[in-house]
């Protein structure tokens, strides 16, 4: 699952269904804010980062309607909900 996909961007690059319109943030938000902790996740020399906490995911996915979620940051490559 990519950046588009995990992050509330359908395949035609448009919102996914399932995000409600009002958590919807721009991808070129996204895109900045999993770069700057990529990086200093790699100054760091950590490898993958879990995120639990609400306050966290509303900032990484801009979503505030969920229960239930979790997302998992690797210092290189695309982040996954799980």
């Amino acid at each position: 699952m990519g950046y588009d996909s995990a992050l509330g961007h359908g395949a035609d690059g448009g919102p996914r269904d399932c995000v409600a319109k009002e958590d919807r943030m721009d991808r070129k938000t996204y895109v900045q804010r999993f770069a700057r902790l990529q990086q200093e996740m790699k100054q760091a020399k950590v490898d993958l980062v879990l995120f639990a906490d609400r306050e966290d995911l509303i900032y990484y996915t801009g979503m505030t309607n969920f229960d239930c979620l979790s997302m998992v940051i690797p210092a290189e490559g695309e982040p996954h909900i799980v």
